[in-house]
């Protein structure tokens, strides 16, 4: 059994609705201004539209892939999909739509959710998927909000096995072809509250998005992760931005790899040596290690280099590097300037692989 008493994804969205209801669980850029999305309003959405694709034909046991951008819609749809009963199979987004529509019919999916251009040319071309663009979220979420209205119950009372595969991610070869590694519910919930409780993340973090959904690392814990807590989970709008969405959002955490750990480690050296100058920052630097304890050290980093942190936002607690690790020398420079940096390698428990 998942640690408090969760078997699966459905019992840790009512729990954290439960708990943090009116708490923002997303935060995205709409006409150049995050607005935020609540627990409440999370699970409403989510039940919704799962009333309207159980009118659609189902979910269990339905392989559903879900192909675009990182987004509040491709949380729902995700969210929806699992607490349904049914296995997501998280896809690029940039793929040419036959090459989703092949990668559908290998893993035996029958629905896709996907941008309007890649749904507009499957049907075109004749796909039997079941298509859905991310623009007919809306609408589908009120129709489920009508037959709920009527008494619909037919996605609520679905039962969900947390032991049967849930997610199919697919991870890419250098030889061109692509891995599969399925995760259950319930080892879902078992990473996420282990790392949770590692990590002490609480209703007052903010994690940062900056990966893409469809990636195995970053749907687990850059999504599941921080909403099994009460957390919220805010969307950056590309790498391009990066920092001035980190002024915006403030985040308390970023899931990332060790790519961005690199830039973002430059940028600050930089920006440091401008406001101290380099000989000075090497020598704080270097006085602020020797501080004991490690506590210690953190808070006094914290404010030696406040104007490092307000770059970032000035409340970044930590940086889970996913995928392969980082460069030593760079994890060591982010520590040096109070900005810990942790490994969120671990796999959890995964059902044998396949490859493509």
């Amino acid at each position: 059994m998942a640690q408090n008493g969760m078997l699966d994804l459905r019992m840790m969205l009512d729990n954290s609705v439960h708990r943090f209801g009116s708490r923002p669980a997303f935060m995205q850029k709409v006409d150049k201004k995050y607005i935020s999305y609540s627990y409440r309003r999370f699970r409403r959405d989510v039940f919704a539209l799962g009333e309207a694709l159980c009118a659609d034909g189902g979910l269990t046991g339905r392989t559903v892939m879900l192909a675009g951008e990182s987004c509040y819609r491709f949380a729902v749809v995700g969210m929806t999909v699992l607490c349904g009963g049914g296995q997501l199979l998280p896809a690029d987004g940039t793929l040419p739509a036959q090459t989703l529509a092949k990668v559908a019919e290998q893993n035996g999916a029958t629905v896709l959710f996907c941008t309007a251009a890649v749904k507009r040319e499957l049907i075109l071309s004749g796909t039997t998927l079941r298509c859905f663009s991310f623009e007919d979220v809306p609408t589908m979420i009120a129709d489920g909000m009508e037959l709920i209205a009527a008494g619909g119950r037919s996605y609520a009372d679905v039962t969900i096995d947390p032991e049967a595969p849930a997610v199919r991610f697919l991870l890419p070869e250098k030889s061109g072809g692509y891995r599969l590694i399925v995760r259950t519910q319930r080892a879902i919930l078992s990473e996420t509250e282990n790392m949770s409780h590692m990590l002490q993340i609480g209703a007052e973090d903010v994690f940062l998005n900056v990966l893409p959904l469809f990636r195995m690392d970053s749907l687990i814990r850059g999504l599941f992760f921080p909403l099994c807590r009460g957390a919220c989970v805010a969307f950056a709008e590309g790498l391009y931005v990066v920092l001035k969405n980190l002024r915006e959002v403030r985040p308390t955490a970023i899931v990332c790899v060790p790519h961005f750990l690199k830039a973002l480690y430059d940028r600050l050296f930089v920006y440091a040596c401008k406001q101290k100058g380099q000989t000075y920052t090497r020598r704080i630097l270097a006085i602020t290690d020797r501080i004991y304890p490690p506590h210690l050290r953190m808070l006094v980093k914290r404010h030696v280099f406040g104007e490092v942190h307000a770059c970032v936002g000035g409340r970044l607690r930590f940086l889970i590097c996913v995928g392969m690790p980082a460069d030593p020398s760079v994890s060591h420079g982010l520590w040096a300037f109070g900005l810990p940096v942790v490994y969120g390698c671990g796999a959890g428990r995964a059902l044998p692989e396949k490859r493509l």
